[in-house]
C-alpha cells in the first residue's frame, strides 16, 4: 500500500538514557536458529513465549505515544544469549500492508510518495446486485465473487475511527491489525470494542517480521495470548498471516532479513501454523500479493492456505492455485469511507452461500448449506466439511482437486497425524491448517507428542519408519524411529530386522 514510516518505538527508561548521557541505544538481535537438522536434538524448536506488548493510547492523528513518547518493541530473550546485547530491538511499524515489488503485476505507482494506483484500481471494478445478491465485479464485467462482502482492513494507521458511521456507510466487515510481529497495535482494543459494539463481523491479521521457524513460533504463540487475552472466540473471518517483503533496516539491529524462497518460506509457515494449531487456532490464512505469491511464496503448501491477494488493478489475475477456500482480492489501498479520515484498503470477500443466507439454503447434518445438491466446501463453527450433491463425507478420505482429505465421523475435515485403515493400514499426516495430506520431509510441531522431522511417502502418504536414504543435504541416511516414525539422533540402538540390528 502506501510507502512505509519510520516509526521508532521506545521505552521511556530508553529515552531518559540517551537525554542524559547521549549515547546511542544498543540493539538487541536474536541467536541465529539452527536450520540444519542433524546438528539438532529431537526438541530443537522449542516453543517460545511472546512477551505482550502493554496497551498503549494516543490522542494524535499518526499512531505516536502522548508527551512524544514511543513504545519499544520488546524481544523474548529465548535462553541461547551467547549472541544476545541486553537491550530490546526495535522494529519498524509497518503500514499495511506491502512495499512496492512489480508494478506490472502488483498495480503500484512508481512514485513511492503517492498512494498506489488511484486510476487502475477503481475505473472498472465495481459492486452490483444479481439476483439478490451482493457481487463483485472486474472491470470487464466478469464476476469475482458473487455473493460477496465488502470488507476493510484498518490498523492504527488509519486513527480514530468513527465506528457508527462506518457502519452506516454499508461496511460489511473488517480485518483488525492485531499487531506486527510480537508488538500490538496501539487502536486494536478499542477497534475491537467498536465492532464489537456495532456486531461488525470481523477478523484479525498480524505483520510478520519471522526470519526463521523461532521468530514464527514468538509471532504465533503471541496471536494465541492475545487471542486468548481478548477472547477472540467471535470472529466471523480468519487470522491472516501478513507475509511481505521488508529490508534488513526494519530490524534497527540490521541482522535479519526476509526470507527469499518458498523453502525458508515454508519453515515460517510451518512453525506459524503448528503453534496455532498447538494453541487451538487452525482457520489460518495467507496474505500477500501477487508477485510475492508468484515467487517467494510460489509453493503448494503456502498457496493452500493464500486465500487473500493484493491487486491494485481493474481484475484479479490470481487464480488460487491449491487453495479450495472463498476467494478475497484487495482491490485498492486508495478507497474512501465515511467515519475513516483518508484513505483505507478495500476488499471484496467470497462468501459461500450458505454464510449469505440465500432463500434456497438447507441443514444438512447440523450445518448450512446453500441448496438440497448443492457440491463444495463449508466453514462453520470452525469446523471444515465437504458436501457432495448435499450428502456430507463422513469416516472416509476424499480427494478434492488433487488433494486428499479426511473427513471424521460428524463431518468434520481432520488435521494432524492420522491411521488409516486403508492399504493395509498406515499412519499419515493431514497439514494442520489446510487439512491436506502431505508428502515427503515434514517437520511437525502442533503438540508435544508429534515435534520434529517425519518423512512420508510419496504418492501414498504413508510415515517412514527405520533407516532411509534421503537426498536432501546432499544426500544422507538418517533414521526414523521404528514405532513414532520421527526422526532420531545421536547413539541409537537398532533391532528391527536382520539388517539393522547394533549401535549406530
Amino acid at each position: 500500500m502506501n510507502p512505509w514510516k519510520t516509526i521508532r518505538r521506545m521505552t521511556p527508561a530508553a529515552i531518559v538514557a540517551t537525554v542524559i548521557f547521549a549515547l546511542p541505544l544498543t540493539i538487541a538481535c536474536p541467536s541465529a536458529f539452527a536450520q540444519d537438522i542433524e546438528a539438532t536434538q529431537d526438541d530443537a524448536v522449542a516453543e517460545i513465549q511472546a512477551t505482550g506488548t502493554p496497551d498503549e493510547q494516543s490522542t494524535d492523528q499518526q499512531p505516536t505515544q502522548e508527551m512524544g513518547t514511543e513504545t519499544a518493541a520488546e524481544v523474548p530473550q529465548t535462553g541461547d544469549t551467547d549472541d544476545m546485547p541486553d537491550t530490546s530491538t526495535v522494529l519498524e511499524n509497518p503500514k499495511h500492508m506491502w512495499n512496492q515489488q512489480n508494478n506490472t503485476e502488483d498495480g503500484t505507482n512508481s512514485d513511492t510518495s503517492q498512494p498506489r494506483s488511484r486510476m487502475r484500481a477503481q475505473a472498472g471494478t465495481q459492486w452490483t446486485t444479481s439476483n439478490g445478491v451482493k457481487t463483485f465485479l472486474h472491470g470487464n464485467g466478469e464476476v469475482f465473487a458473487s455473493p460477496a462482502a465488502s470488507v476493510i482492513d484498518v490498523s492504527e494507521w488509519q486513527g480514530d475511527i468513527d465506528w457508527n458511521k462506518v457502519k452506516q456507510s454499508g461496511v460489511d466487515g473488517v480485518i483488525l491489525r492485531l499487531g506486527f510481529c510480537n508488538n500490538l497495535d496501539i487502536r486494536f482494543e478499542r477497534n475491537l470494542q467498536e465492532v464489537r459494539r456495532l456486531n461488525i463481523p470481523y477478523g484479525i491479521y498480524l505483520f510478520s517480521y519471522a526470519d526463521n521457524a523461532k521468530w514464527a513460533t514468538i509471532e504465533a504463540n503471541f496471536v494465541a495470548q492475545q487471542m486468548q487475552r481478548y477472547g477472540l472466540n467471535d470472529m466471523t473471518y480468519p487470522v491472516f498471516y501478513d507475509l511481505e517483503q521488508w529490508n534488513a533496516w526494519n530490524w534497527s539491529d540490521g541482522k535479519h532479513t526476509a526470507p527469499t524462497t518458498p523453502a525458508q518460506y515454508n519453515t515460517v509457515v510451518n512453525a506459524f501454523t503448528s503453534t496455532m494449531a498447538n494453541n487451538g487456532h487452525r482457520n489460518i490464512q495467507i496474505y500477500s500479493y501477487l508477485h510475492y505469491f508468484r515467487t517467494a511464496l510460489n509453493d503448494p503448501n503456502i498457496l493452500s492456505l493464500a486465500g487473500w491477494v493484493a491487486q491494485y488493478n481493474t481484475r484479479c489475475d490470481y487464480d488460487f492455485p491449491y487453495y479450495t477456500g472463498t476467494h478475497k482480492w484487495q482491490y485498492t489501498s486508495s478507497g474512501t469511507v465515511n467515519g475513516i479520515s483518508g484513505n483505507v484498503d478495500m476488499n471484496a470477500f467470497g462468501l459461500d452461500a450458505a454464510s449469505s443466507g440465500g432463500s434456497g439454503s438447507t441443514v444438512v447434518d447440523g450445518v448450512t448449506i446453500p441448496s438440497n445438491d448443492y457440491t463444495g466446501w463449508i466453514t462453520q463453527n470452525n469446523n471444515t466439511y465437504w458436501f457432495d450433491s448435499g450428502r456430507m463425507a463422513k469416516n472416509k478420505e476424499v480427494c478434492v482437486s488433487g488433494s486428499w482429505y479426511w473427513f471424521d465421523a460428524n463431518g468434520a475435515m481432520a488435521h494432524g497425524v492420522r491411521w488409516l485403515n486403508s492399504s493395509g493400514g498406515k499412519w499419515v499426516y493431514y497439514h494442520i491448517s489446510s487439512g491436506k495430506m502431505q508428502y515427503g520431509e515434514q517437520y511437525l510441531n502442533y503438540d508435544r507428542e508429534h515435534t520434529g522431522w517425519y518423512y512420508f511417502e510419496p504418492g501414498t502418504g504413508k510415515m517412514a519408519h527405520g533407516v532411509r536414504w534421503l537426498n536432501s543435504s546432499g544426500g544422507k541416511w538418517v533414521y526414523y524411529h521404528i514405532s513414532s516414525g520421527k526422526m532420531q539422533y545421536g547413539e541409537q540402538y537398532l533391532n528391527y530386522d536382520r539388517e539393522h540390528t547394533g549401535w549406530y
